[in-house]
């Protein structure tokens, strides 16, 4: 789990585009990345929540920096969920969990038996 002041460690996720997209590079551009984890595509709260990222990105565009949002949902599947409501942000697919264990935003869900991570709604905003 990363703690505050902690050094952010680097990770590789797939974009909705199926690229590799890596923390460093988000970084390297010299700009703020406010990182958000949401737990599933299409759901009514993650909906709100990210159209309301997206309605008020005048916010983070005045403070230069850079919005991410992380889910456990196939890259396809946010695909989806970025076209059908117009997110003018990068969304990432943590499908096989590395980002919420590395971070420590997990959230676990028991269901017919067994258990999955999935995200937990958070925010992180990382210093270059």
């Amino acid at each position: 789990m990363v703690e505050v002041g902690e050094r952010a460690p680097d990770f590789e996720l797939l974009d909705t585009d199926l690229k590799v997209r890596r923390l460093s590079d988000f970084l390297g551009k010299g700009k703020p990345v406010v990182i958000l984890t949401f737990p599933a595509a299409f759901s009514p709260v993650c909906t709100k929540e990210l159209c309301t990222i997206r309605d008020n990105m005048s916010i983070m565009n005045k403070a230069n920096a850079e919005v991410i949002a992380i889910s456990v949902d196939q890259p396809w599947a946010l695909k989806a969920f970025k076209e059908a409501n117009r997110l003018n942000f990068t969304l990432l697919s943590d499908f096989n969990r590395q980002f919420i264990e590395k971070y420590g935003s997990c959230l676990r869900i028991c269901w017919d038996l067994r258990s999955w991570l999935r995200g937990q709604p958070s925010f992180l905003m990382i210093k270059v």
